[in-house]
């Protein structure tokens, strides 16, 4: 039995496309930074950057379901989806706006899931000089809920980014490059550590691995 989970945690760490899904907070680069340290540790893994700058969940016309990337990344049906948004629809979801970001949300990611074998929901971060951190907060106890009653695991952006200054632009928004490499950081660690997790291996099987590069590294 452990010589099978070994295998299916090689067979993770080995040859893993993953497709990174949000908004200019992704396009900003963070996949590019973890693809880079993953080739780097030797991982046969490949992320992929599928940010959409300004991209909503629920409204039409600037809604992901609608652009290019989004048919992308259903026909290439790689093998984890990191999906990150629900930033720009702040205004609606403060507003009761006309759409629901719960159903839209539900909506595209039931659609990711018939198109990946592994769905990880990612929080969305502050706008930190904006006063409307809790419009965020609502946001996310959405993403969670999804993530709860859909069995998917959270990769929790928000945590790693606060509110410090020093993680974010003059627009309160976007990651400075220091904010850029704290998320990277944290989905290299959670899909590095996540099939130990699921399959339940000893430790014996990975208390001797080599160190990561990320290992006491902020920049």
């Amino acid at each position: 039995m452990k010589e099978i989970a070994l295998m299916l945690l090689i067979s993770f760490v080995f040859g893993q496309n993953i497709d990174c899904v949000g908004n200019s907070i992704v396009a900003n680069g963070y996949p590019e930074v973890a693809n880079f340290w993953m080739i780097q540790d030797g991982y046969e893994w490949r992320m992929y950057n599928y940010g959409v700058p300004g991209i909503t969940v629920s409204i039409p016309g600037f809604d992901y379901i609608s652009t290019p990337q989004y048919q992308e990344v259903m026909s290439r049906k790689s093998e984890h989806i990191v999906v990150m948004l629900g930033a720009n629809d702040r205004d609606i979801v403060s507003h009761n706006g006309t759409y629901d970001f719960d159903q839209d949300y539900r909506s595209l990611i039931k659609n990711f899931m018939s198109a990946s074998k592994k769905v990880f929901l990612g929080t969305i971060t502050y706008q930190i000089y904006s006063g409307e951190n809790s419009v965020t907060d609502d946001i996310n106890v959405v993403i969670r809920q999804v993530a709860q009653d859909y069995g998917l695991a959270i990769i929790d952006f928000n945590s790693v980014l606060g509110t410090d200054p020093a993680n974010f632009m003059a627009d309160g928004i976007h990651p400075t490059t220091e904010g850029k490499y704290k998320l990277a950081k944290l989905v290299f660690d959670t899909l590095k550590v996540y099939p130990i997790l699921e399959l339940g291996i000893d430790d014996e099987y990975y208390d001797n691995q080599k160190p990561s590069l990320f290992n006491g590294c902020s920049k």
